[in-house]
């Protein structure tokens, strides 16, 4: 980081690095013809006041030997405003020194204390409010105990009512000010015989209460130890060129202050640690005459100003000992230089020729400003090659979004300037990353299924998408058909049940000659027998099973076998069972367990004459005896008995053609039936027409019959052809359904993008195209032989992966990438792989490089030659129009000639 100069100041004069920036950043702010000691305010109230006391040793043009004190306004909320006086009293003494403390700012004195050190030794105290508004203007207190000049002062940082002074005669004193009017004052310790000469300057250890400094114009600074009453260590220059006119401590190492000296031979400020106080720890040189002034920036241990009998005010680096730059400089000596506490940006400087001056760190000055040292000069000191900001310009702590929802954030440890950088991840969508972690956990434990009841059931998904999640969790299935007729509820538990029978009226326990010749059957109520024999055998058989009509087990049982099946079993290739069903078809209940036939010999079958029967009777009679089966086959049609007709024409064969022909001439005369087309569709295997007949209310059931009678070979199609037929009809939903039975990804895909608009809020549209993903993902999981995503859902498998990046998913994030030739999701797929750590990299293929410089070169230069060619194009038009414009004046003036 470093300060930047603004337009225009380098025209003034060449540069010469970095410290001439930082230098003209310091800007003068304002000034007032004063010779005064001066003090901040300490508090946020008093911070825009500066208590100002007449210097002692100015001569103003009354030569008068009093002093004035007054209370400042610099007017910091208004640049154009001067600094104007608040209020002021006279004082019988000028000042040597002025400290504005915090005393009383509790009760008494709302804006504190200014303790003033007069020329006569006494210590004066004011309220500064009762002075600022034109109150009580005398003193507080005027104690004398000084013999001189009250040279130094300062209030204690942590006991408010404590202040300390130091004067010409070498002594330090500490007062005590808990009764305002009389203080009590002692000595920090028995004098210290390096501690000789005047007192120059006294400073409290901002970090230790109780430890004082002081320094001497004697050649020495003595640090004093209030808790034991005497002086720790003196601190003096070895080779004695030192004297010392300033101290200040560090503000966040108690062990290290500075001493400046005012001797013009030996004009440097020396770093002393008190751990090593045989020699200072470093010097710094660049004054051309004596310090008068040290100030040490408490909001940066980093800065440290100077004011010198060279007119300058430097700023130092006193932790490294680099000089950084020239900040102030006045027509005369600067007495006094002073951070304010409160704004750290703001430092006051005092010189002899009158000016008290307010400077900023941070502004701007116009090149014509006379307020600095040309460097160029002889003497002058080296700029600085690098000047930091000042630490409070400097941010404690910040943080940046990159890609792949990582987060950089630095801060700064207290009191170093070196800050601590760390990269984390952030989970801004709680909910996108738990439903990712969802759906990738059921994946790896194969629970898909659970997964998709929990998003089926849960209620902020639409009736579409619970639906499509119902048909996913059955397609995952082992065996997916009849979890599919359960979720159409055409499954066995959905049949109703039938009419309980009446009761028999008696119960006989059946004996020897009942089997012998066993008792007529009983008539069931409000049911009409058929007159052949044949149908009332046919209506004795038991019916449970049979899905086609009551009384015609014999079609029930002619259905149920094969053609083929019946001609085994006559030929008794397998005499003991049957073809094993399909896998996939869903077989009806297997039929009871037929009872033994009664021995032959126990067996009656009565034929009664011919001649003794008429009508249909006689006719399919004597057709038997004669083997003319068709001739029975249409007496029992023309009777209206097909159960009988289809009986007989069995005699022939299953696979006969009479028998084809009597199932298909029963199938015509059904027809009104509803359930008969469901037997016409499976005996013919025309399901096609059953498909083509499918209405808006019956396309479950069509389904359902499909899943049912239909092998693997045929159900793909036909299921695909019924989705079809219910696009045709409109209906949307169905067809998407019949689409994900026979898993026809593309179409399936297509649907659910398409349902896919535009949402209202942002969150929306990404709770949206994650559903869309998750139930993609899942149906591929149904087929074992699934190549990937199509194509036409490569867009919003990018979004997704790009939203997955936002959670810092950035692996899970590659393997949604879609391959597209779509140049943003191919930079976006780019962008994912460079971003993966080395060992995730190895896992994919490098994608291509999605940027071709020459094609954006040839692009520009095109565009360039587009451009030039319609400037040429406007500028002959242009031409041209000025060439018309000419031409037509010409010829309007020689009209007026002829005119005239």
């Amino acid at each position: 980081f470093f300060f930047q100069a603004e337009d225009g100041i380098r025209d003034a004069q060449e540069s010469r690095g970095l410290g001439d920036v930082y230098k003209r950043q310091a800007m003068k702010l304002k000034d007032a013809q004063r010779s005064s000691a001066v003090s901040w305010g300490p508090t946020n109230q008093t911070s825009s006041m500066i208590a100002a006391g007449t210097v002692a040793g100015s001569v103003d043009a009354s030569f008068g030997v009093t002093g004035t004190f007054e209370i400042l306004d610099v007017g910091l909320n208004n640049a154009e405003a001067p600094i104007t006086p608040l209020g002021s009293t006279e004082s019988p003494e000028k000042f040597y020194s002025v400290a504005w403390g915090q005393l009383g700012i509790d009760g008494a004195h709302p804006w504190g204390c200014v303790a003033g050190g007069l020329a006569d030794g006494c210590v004066n105290l004011w309220d500064a409010h009762a002075v600022a508004t034109g109150g009580s203007a005398g003193p507080v207190a005027s104690v004398k105990k000084h013999d001189g000049p009250v040279h130094g002062l300062e209030w204690n940082h942590t006991h408010k009512h404590l202040l300390a002074t130091g004067a010409a005669d070498s002594k330090v004193l500490i007062w005590d000010f808990t009764n305002s009017v009389q203080p009590k004052v002692f000595s920090p310790g028995p004098p210290n015989s390096q501690s000789v000469g005047d007192i120059t300057c006294v400073a409290w250890n901002p970090k230790v209460e109780y430890v004082l400094a002081s320094a001497s114009a004697g050649g020495a600074a003595v640090v004093w130890d209030l808790k034991a009453k005497r002086s720790v260590v003196a601190l003096k220059d070895p080779a004695g060129r030192m004297r010392p006119s300033s101290v200040s401590w560090s503000p966040i190492d108690q062990m290290t202050l500075v001493v400046a000296s005012s001797s013009d031979e030996y004009p440097v400020v020396q770093v002393w640690d008190l751990r090593n106080a045989r020699s200072p720890l470093r010097e710094l040189t660049g004054h051309r005459a004596g310090v008068l002034s040290t100030s040490w920036c408490m909001s940066d241990e980093s800065m440290l100003l100077t004011s010198s009998r060279d007119h300058n005010v430097n700023c130092w680096n006193p932790n490294e000992g680099k000089y950084l730059c020239t900040v102030a400089t006045g027509g005369n000596d600067l007495y006094d230089v002073q951070w304010s506490p409160k704004h750290p940006a703001l430092f006051s400087t005092c010189s002899f020729d009158g000016q008290l001056s307010l400077h900023s760190m941070t502004g701007h000055v116009t090149p014509a400003s006379g307020d600095f040292v040309a460097e160029g000069q002889e003497g002058a000191p080296q700029l600085g090659g690098g000047v930091p900001p000042p630490k409070w310009l400097q941010r404690p702590c910040g943080a940046t979004f990159g890609f792949g929802g990582r987060l950089v954030s630095y801060n700064c440890a207290p009191g170093k300037r070196r800050s601590r950088l760390s990269l984390s991840t952030v989970v801004d969508d709680e909910q996108l990353y738990t439903r990712f972690t969802q759906l990738q956990h059921a994946i790896q434990t194969q629970q898909l299924p659970t997964y998709c009841a929990q998003r089926a059931q849960d209620p902020k998904c639409s009736k579409e998408e619970s639906d499509a999640w119902c048909f996913l969790q059955v397609l995952m299935e082992p065996t997916p058909r009849p979890e599919v007729l359960s979720l159409l509820k055409l499954d066995k538990a959905s049949i109703p049940k039938l009419p309980e029978p009446a009761p028999p009226l008696t119960e006989a326990v059946p004996t020897p000659a009942a089997i012998e010749e066993p008792p007529p059957l009983a008539a069931e109520p409000e049911v009409v027998e058929p007159e052949s024999e044949f149908g009332a055998s046919l209506a004795a058989e038991p019916t449970d099973s049979n899905m086609f009509g009551a009384g015609e087990s014999a079609f029930g049982a002619a259905f149920e076998q094969q053609a083929s099946e019946y001609d085994q079993y006559q030929q008794q290739i397998d005499p003991n069972g049957q073809q094993a069903p399909t896998e996939n078809l869903i077989q009806p209940d297997p039929q009871p367990e037929m009872q033994p036939p009664l021995p032959v010999s126990n067996r009656l079958l009565t034929l009664p004459a011919v001649t003794t029967l008429g009508g249909t009777d006689e006719i399919v009679t004597r057709s038997l005896i004669a083997a003319e089966t068709d001739s029975a086959v249409d007496a029992c049609f023309a009777a209206g008995n097909p159960a009988d007709a289809i009986v007989i024409a069995s005699l022939a064969g299953a696979g006969s053609e009479l028998f084809q022909r009597t199932i298909q001439r029963y199938l015509e005369a059904q027809e009104e039936k509803p359930y008969m087309s469901i037997a016409t569709a499976v005996v013919h295997q025309d399901f096609a027409a059953l498909i083509r007949g499918t209405t808006p209310d019956s396309w479950k059931e069509v389904l359902g019959l499909l899943c049912t009678y239909v092998e693997d070979p045929q159900f793909e199609p036909l299921c695909n052809s019924l989705a079809m037929h219910m696009e045709t009809l409109g209906l949307q939903e169905a067809a998407v359904s019949c689409y994900m039975c026979c898993a026809n990804i593309d179409k399936v895909v297509e649907y659910w993008s398409r349902s896919l608009g535009p949402g209202e809020e942002a969150e929306e549209n990404t709770s949206k195209i994650q559903s869309f993903v998750e139930r993609t993902m899942v149906f591929l999981h149904t087929r074992t032989n699934a190549a990937g995503p199509p194509a036409q859902a490569a867009g919003y498998f990018s979004k997704y992966a790009q939203m997955l990046v936002s959670v810092g998913q950035l692996d899970e994030a590659m393997k949604y990438m879609v391959p597209s030739n779509e140049p943003s999701e191919m930079a976006l797929q780019f962008r994912i792989y460079q971003a993966l750590p080395q060992m995730s990299q190895s896992l994919f293929a490098a994608p291509q490089y999605p940027f071709d410089m020459n094609a954006s070169l040839e692009a520009l230069e095109m565009q360039t030659q587009q451009a030039a060619e319609v400037r040429r194009q406007q500028e002959a038009q242009a031409e041209y129009d000025r060439q018309q414009a000419q031409a037509q004046q010409a010829a309007m003036a020689q009209l007026s000639l002829i005119h005239i």
